[in-house]
């Protein structure tokens, strides 16, 4: 079995792991998760690769914090190098819902910006943490926010809290394979026990484990 794909199952648990133990010390967190691939996509796609995104939404409704799994698809640092099928060039949040297509919420990762000064992203496990918040709709050349109607960029957070909660935002992940349109998408939904974050992640890496499998 791929080494790396065995650290990344064990991130995911442990991520989630740590969101459950946040919740039960911390009530009045909301938790969401996302399950990214092709189906979900409006229109066409014919990427094979799958992520997991968990997110926490804390007591004053002003955080969002977020982890991306990423599968069968490569997270490159230098935006020239990403040419190959399955190669990310872009993953944002979308305000929309499932089946929907809309504007973007929050520039992640690739094009056409990345507004979030608090993201990290590890290469080599293919994974991106960071938090959304109503400081990455502020321009940091200008210290003005962003155009709040340009569909491409980062909206103030607080004016979608009430989205995210009714189910309205998915995020999508963009690949060089797919001549840089949506190679897979996952609507976020709220997780209604935290017990149930265990069980989602328990299939979820159970079924990821065995296509993996499968595939060697």
């Amino acid at each position: 079995m791929n080494r790396n794909l065995v650290s990344r199952c064990i991130r995911l648990f442990s991520v989630l792991a740590l969101i459950w133990c946040a919740s039960v010390g911390v009530a009045k967190a909301d938790i969401f998760v996302a399950n990214l691939d092709a189906s979900q996509v409006v229109g066409s796609s014919s990427e094979p690769g799958s992520a997991v995104a968990t997110f926490v939404l804390d007591e004053a409704q002003e955080n969002l914090s977020y982890s991306i799994q990423i599968f069968g698809l490569d997270l490159k640092p230098v935006a020239a190098e990403r040419t190959l099928f399955s190669d990310v060039t872009a993953i944002h949040l979308h305000n929309g819902f499932s089946g929907t297509s809309g504007p973007h919420v929050l520039n992640v990762f690739g094009m056409p910006s990345e507004d979030d000064s608090e993201m990290v992203v590890d290469f080599t496990n293919e994974s991106i943490d960071g938090v959304f918040n109503d400081d990455d709709a502020i321009d940091p050349d200008t210290g003005m926010l962003f155009d709040q109607n340009n569909p491409g960029t980062t909206k103030l957070f607080s004016n979608f809290v009430d989205d995210l909660i009714s189910g309205q935002i998915y995020i999508a992940i963009h690949s060089a394979g797919q001549g840089g349109d949506i190679a897979i998408r996952g609507q976020v939904v709220a997780v209604p026990e935290p017990s149930s974050i265990v069980m989602l992640a328990a299939c979820g890496a159970c079924c990821l484990l065995r296509r993996r499998t499968h595939n060697v």
